[in-house]
């Protein structure tokens, strides 16, 4: 669910342009989550058969069509219909929503922290509407985003503290928000305690519920804070949810040292690592820990908008081919918002003004084309889109 929360963020930015309007991630990523559920529940055999339109290009990824035991939590929410923090889908306070937030955290450092943090509750509580299970999701918002917007050497403890304060003022009030604070207080202290990891990890609980979940990863990020290995071989090494615990503790561990500083042994045989690369660099671009993947956003845009381009433009041709210009019209125009390509606009913008050249009253397709001929003109003269340009303007005149 966290590469489906990547692309979530980073598809919605394309397609709904609110990079500076980060507020509004959480209302775009139900349909993310839905693509998602679909994975868990066909084959990619059956998925391609039921004709589908998917928004995510993973959904072109043949082995993520594979159940992977996910939480009966996040299915029953999904297929519910999700909620929010106001009107909570559920009263649980299950880890499945701090599992899958990283991805929000490091797609925007240098952010105002509260904000950041309350949009990774909210993500969170789409599926889990217990106040311990969207609450613990904001803090590692915090923990996280604060490690790569940090210049310096990170003091985890320190982050850590501030993050509770944080939490604090957000949640002024909340009934649940004592329990949370006293766990990671108590992670604070059992990191410094000369008692065995197992009784210590025991103590905090065993990762079953969120706020256990990333008490546990706390304790163990700061316990090993410069053993990248230990810290994840003691994260999952205890009598309960350590799969949970292992992934939140890899979170905030590699934001902390980075792709490059962790053991190879961990990297040779990951599943899918094209597609985790591929996805953790497009969503963490400019800072430490940058992979052999693309890191320009530049990159990941154009794998987005060429796509969407595609696709709106073909069902632009199929509302032509039916005459109905009011929706080809809105395709194209959409096509148009997403191709930065020259050469792209001036297709599209012929397609648009030789329809408009054949339809009576086609003026809405005459306009669109008119737009793009004047700005980009130059590319009309002296190729063979020349009679279309010259036509065009005698329509209009």
């Amino acid at each position: 669910m966290a590469l489906f929360t990547a692309e979530g963020i980073l598809d919605s930015e394309i397609k709904h342009s609110y990079r500076e309007n980060r507020s509004s991630v959480h209302k775009y990523m139900g349909d993310y989550y839905k693509e998602w559920l679909l994975t868990q529940k066909l084959s990619f055999g059956e998925y391609n058969r039921s004709k589908a339109k998917e928004q995510s290009w993973l959904m072109t990824v043949p082995e993520l069509f594979s159940e992977r035991a996910p939480g009966h939590t996040c299915l029953e929410a999904i297929a519910n219909g999700m909620g929010t923090v106001d009107n909570p889908p559920n009263n649980s306070k299950g880890c499945g929503g701090i599992m899958r937030i990283a991805p929000l955290a490091l797609r925007y450092p240098n952010v105002n922290h509260a904000a950041i943090d309350l949009e990774g509750a909210k993500v969170a509580a789409l599926t889990h509407g217990h106040s311990l299970g969207y609450m613990p999701a904001a803090m590692l918002v915090h923990i996280i985003n604060s490690i790569i917007s940090n210049d310096k050497e990170v003091d985890l403890r320190l982050i850590v503290e501030d993050a509770v304060k944080t939490t604090q003022e957000l949640f002024e009030g909340d009934d649940h928000l004592e329990e949370l604070i006293t766990i990671i207080s108590n992670a604070l202290s059992l990191s410094k305690s000369k008692d065995n990891d197992l009784q210590n990890i025991h103590r905090l609980g065993e990762g079953w519920t969120a706020e256990e979940t990333l008490a546990i990863a706390i304790y163990c990020c700061l316990r090993y804070p410069e053993d990248f290995s230990k810290a994840i071989i003691t994260s999952v090494n205890h009598n309960g949810d350590s799969d949970s615990t292992g992934a939140v503790t890899g979170n905030i561990m590699g934001a902390i040292h980075g792709y490059d500083a962790i053991d190879e042994k961990w990297k040779a045989h990951i599943e899918l690592k094209d597609v985790l690369t591929d996805m953790a660099a497009a969503i963490f671009c400019n800072n430490r820990g940058r992979t052999e993947s693309n890191t320009d956003d530049s990159y990941w845009k154009e794998k987005y908008t060429s796509g969407y381009r595609e696709m709106y433009s073909t069902k632009a041709y199929e509302y032509l081919a039916k005459r109905n210009e009011i929706e080809a019209r809105k395709c194209f125009y959409q096509a148009m918002k997403v191709t930065k390509d020259r050469d792209k606009l001036v297709e599209l913008g012929s397609v648009c003004g030789k329809y408009a050249l054949e339809h009576e009253g086609a003026s809405h397709m005459y306009r669109e084309s008119r737009l793009i001929i004047e700005k980009y003109k130059s590319l009309y003269r002296g190729n063979a889109l020349n009679s279309i340009y010259n036509s065009l303007k005698k329509f209009g005149d």
